[in-house]
């Protein structure tokens, strides 16, 4: 099992989804959704996880994070600038949030 997996699972159920109809809503095959639900599968794409937040109701960028990766525009901006990583370590050495 995987944290984001169980937690993506608590969250379909908790909506009463079943895994087919969240897997169609977000455009990919149940066994896709299950096999990630169960953590034999990386998560699949921002796209198909920003249309599983809309219907869990959470956020975009929770369930995103949730799953190991960066939002794509998050990321973006951040390697537009190398100075923006730099001050993104220096808060991180600090302890700050």
């Amino acid at each position: 099992m995987s944290a984001f997996g169980d937690w993506l699972r608590e969250c379909r159920t908790t909506r009463g989804l079943g895994v087919r109809e969240l897997a169609r809503i977000m455009g990919i095959s149940a066994t896709f959704l299950s096999r990630t639900e169960h953590g034999q599968r990386e998560a699949p794409a921002e796209d198909h996880l920003l249309r599983a937040a809309d219907a869990l109701g959470v956020d975009g960028d929770e369930i995103i994070v949730r799953s190991g990766r960066i939002p794509r525009d998050v990321k973006a901006w951040l390697l537009a600038d190398c100075s923006r990583v730099a001050a993104v370590r220096r808060r991180m050495r600090r302890g700050s949030t």
